[in-house]
Order: C-alpha cells, then sequence, then structure tokens
C-alpha cells in the first residue's frame, strides 16, 4: 500500500480566537466547534474547572459544552522574588493560617523568601515573572458531568483529574523553592480575573 491509500483524517476548517461576549456569541462557538472549526476562548474564570460552569451561566446550552470543549488551560502571573534583595523571612500570621489550610503542617521548617526592595528591582522586592498552569482535558466523566448542567457534579468529576496539579499547587511549589513569596502564592490562588 503506497502513501496515497493512507486514511487521514481531515483537519479544522479553521483555528479562531475568541473573547465571548454574552450567550448569542457562544452558540456560534460552540456550533462552530461541532462543525469542525477549532475555537481558543478566552474566559476570565478562577480556575480550569470554572470554565464549563462560567460557559453554562453565560447561556450557552449544557449539552453543548458538553460535546465542544475539549480542554481547557488556565494560568496565571505570578511575580519572582528579586534575588538581588532576597532574604528569609517568617510568614505574615493570616499567610501562616493560609498556608495551614492549604498545605497542612508540612509547610512547617521550610524557609520562606522575599525581597526587601533594592535599585535592582525598584524597592519593590520583586524582578521578573513567570507562568503558573492548571491543565483540565474534558474525559468521559467529565463530559457527562458537564452535559448534567449541575456546577457541583462538574467540579467533583473535575477534581481527582486535578489532584496536586492546580495553580495553587503550582504557586506553593515556587514558595516552597524561595523563588515567590506567600502572599503571591495566596494573590494567585484567590484572583478571579487572572
Amino acid at each position: 500500500m503506497g502513501a496515497h491509500n493512507r486514511v487521514r483524517q481531515p483537519g479544522p476548517a479553521r483555528v479562531e480566537l475568541h473573547r465571548p461576549r454574552g450567550a448569542r456569541a457562544l452558540i456560534v462557538l460552540t456550533h462552530g466547534a461541532g462543525g469542525g472549526v477549532e475555537s481558543v476562548d478566552l474566559l476570565a474564570v478562577r480556575d480550569a474547572a470554572s470554565a464549563a460552569i462560567r460557559l453554562v451561566d453565560m447561556g450557552a446550552p449544557s449539552y453543548m459544552v458538553a460535546s465542544s470543549l475539549h480542554a481547557v488551560l488556565a494560568q496565571r502571573l505570578l511575580r519572582l522574588v528579586c534575588e538581588s534583595c532576597k532574604e528569609e523571612h517568617r510568614p505574615e500570621p493570616h499567610a501562616e493560617r493560609w498556608l495551614e489550610a492549604h498545605f497542612g503542617e508540612q509547610w512547617a521548617g521550610h524557609r520562606f523568601m522575599r525581597g526587601r526592595g533594592c535599585s535592582h528591582c525598584n524597592g519593590t522586592g520583586y524582578a521578573g515573572r513567570t507562568g503558573v498552569y492548571e491543565m483540565l482535558e474534558m474525559a468521559p466523566e467529565l463530559v457527562r458531568a458537564a452535559g448534567l448542567a449541575d456546577p457541583n457534579a462538574f467540579a467533583e468529576a473535575a477534581r481527582p483529574q486535578l489532584e496536586g496539579r492546580t495553580l495553587t499547587d503550582r504557586a506553593l511549589e515556587l514558595v516552597l523553592a524561595g523563588r515567590t513569596t506567600v502572599s503571591e502564592a495566596i494573590r494567585v490562588a484567590t484572583d478571579v480575573e487572572g
């Protein structure tokens, strides 16, 4: 059999980038996804698991969200501690409570860093940024949950897939590595707009 006899999967008609603003735009996008148009849609959500719920809240029918959503990538930018003025410090009481709530007793004994401020960072204590990411692929159980239009069912179905790989987990890894501050991790974990 020659190369000309191979079965090929047809590619998408086009790839589009959108920031949907309303139910009508969402319905057009989800219909397009069903017709072979691949689109990348930008949404303001807290995390990857919230994207399907947000699409339904915006007016897209849950069955269309379930059939057209393939994956969600959530991202946040996190400020890095300035290497020129980096120093060890003890987190503030509210930050210690947050660490304990998200990390248990494991955080005790770790060294935490911050920048005191210098000419390299214009007195901010931060120099540079890095991204933290969270990927949620629409496995069959997530597709079923998205079709139910029950936000709690979808969040519960997504939890095992995201276990240990959330935006908060990634931010905490950078805190424990001394690359960012606890306050930056808290900001990333609670930021809705990104």
